[in-house]
């Protein structure tokens, strides 16, 4: 069932199995769902909720941010999207806005999220970013931290295990670092490097911290 990122309608009896199916392209065209989109939309055709959603996922990966955003807005005002795509909905809004240098509205779209469930840890992160960037530091390490303590479903979909491990703990990193609380700074380096131990930026911060804590 439908144009783009097709899927299976399926129904009675269900048998659970170890057989896998693959769903891998012969060629690749980055340019082939958003134009079938744009000749749906051309020929007058009304799009699914989930069409919507998968043509603005297009707009933004095209940089068509202003149309994005447009089909974004449709998807969720229609108020019939799945909860878990209108979570994504909201954050790929931030990226539009964010996009478009509009720091007002990234915000807003970030906490527009909360309408759907309770603070997934990816608006906590994009949250402490944009208090970050004002260097509002106080704020920005609440909702790193809180990244870090919310607790996911086990089988939430969409789960991106960046928000909840190293992520967090690298950025509370830089930014107990600017309030001159090094010891704290460093022990979130440790911890992300417990996630990421051979990144740059955790072996940059560990030769950084060394030098810091030995000489002070």
């Amino acid at each position: 069932i439908g144009a783009v990122h097709e899927y299976l309608e399926v129904g009675g009896m269900l048998f659970d199995s170890d057989v896998a199916v693959s769903h891998l392209p012969l060629t690749h065209d980055h340019t082939r769902n958003i134009e079938i989109y744009k000749q749906l939309v051309k020929s007058g055709e009304t799009l699914s909720p989930r069409d919507t959603f998968y043509f603005a996922n297009e707009l933004l990966d095209h940089g068509y941010y202003e149309e994005a955003i447009h089909y974004y807005e449709l998807f969720l005002t229609s108020k019939l999207g799945w909860v878990e795509d209108n979570i994504r909905a909201c954050f790929k809004l931030a990226d539009c806005f964010s996009h478009l240098n509009d720091t007002e509205n990234n915000f807003s779209a970030i906490l527009r999220s909360f309408e759907y469930d309770v603070p997934r840890p990816e608006a906590c992160c994009r949250l402490g970013y944009h208090f970050m960037e004002q260097n509002r530091n106080d704020e920005a390490i609440f909702w790193y931290e809180q990244a870090l303590v919310i607790k996911q479903k086990p089988n939430a979909p969409f789960q991106n295990k960046s928000f909840t491990t190293w992520l967090p703990h690298l950025q509370l990193c830089v930014l107990y670092d600017r309030l001159q609380q090094y010891e704290l700074a460093n022990a979130h380096n440790e911890l992300a490097s417990s996630f990421i131990p051979n990144d740059p930026k955790v072996l940059h911060n560990k030769r950084y911290f060394e030098s810091i804590l030995t000489n002070g």
